[in-house]
């Protein structure tokens, strides 16, 4: 009796560890929004930079420099607007590290299929808190060009160059009628 109730305690032990991990795993996932709400708890967007042209296949960084008064920051959103398309921002949730004052990167592999020359395109950025407080967006115009050009790696004094995630590119070509050329992602 007293090794089935031994065994039935330590899988109980066991259990708890395990949910506990799964609640702050899916604390990532299923965010609540939680906390003031308001101007003066608005996190601010300071300043954010890519390098302007960047080559097809390439590993390219784009750096988002902002802070929350009250340290609650928790995502950055990204979209991109090119001729013939936008493309719905996507979003990193913040590492605790980042929740008061983000200064990292967001690495990109630019990837684009059936590419032959330039593509124009437009970043839009802008931050989240917890709350659902937003930042005003900025927007950075920058190309892709086939000359294999790779990232410097030489941002502006003030950007560090910690990385804070990666995100899908969601660029395409397109054809001169305006649709996605065959295969195009």
């Amino acid at each position: 009796m007293k090794t089935r109730m031994g065994v039935v305690l330590g899988s109980l032990a066991i259990a708890a560890v395990v949910l506990t991990g799964c609640a702050e795993m899916a604390e990532n996932f299923i965010r609540p929004t939680k906390g003031p709400v308001g101007q003066k708890f608005t996190p601010v967007l300071e300043a954010i930079w890519a390098q302007p042209e960047i080559g097809n296949g390439e590993l390219w960084k784009v750096y988002v420099r902002a802070h929350d008064p009250n340290g609650d920051l928790d995502k950055v959103f990204i979209g991109f607007d090119q001729p013939g398309g936008v493309w719905s921002p996507d979003f990193l949730i913040l590492p605790r590290s980042q929740q008061r004052n983000l200064n990292g990167t967001v690495l990109y592999w630019t990837h684009v299929r059936n590419f032959s020359s330039s593509i124009p395109m437009r970043i839009n950025v802008r931050v989240e808190d917890r709350a659902g407080n937003t930042s005003e967006a900025r927007t950075l115009d920058i190309q892709i060009v086939s000359d294999g050009r790779k990232d410097d790696g030489n941002p502006p004094a003030g950007f560090k160059k910690v990385v804070i995630g990666q995100m899908d590119f969601p660029i395409r070509a397109f054809s001169a009628t305006g649709g996605a050329s065959p295969g195009g992602s």
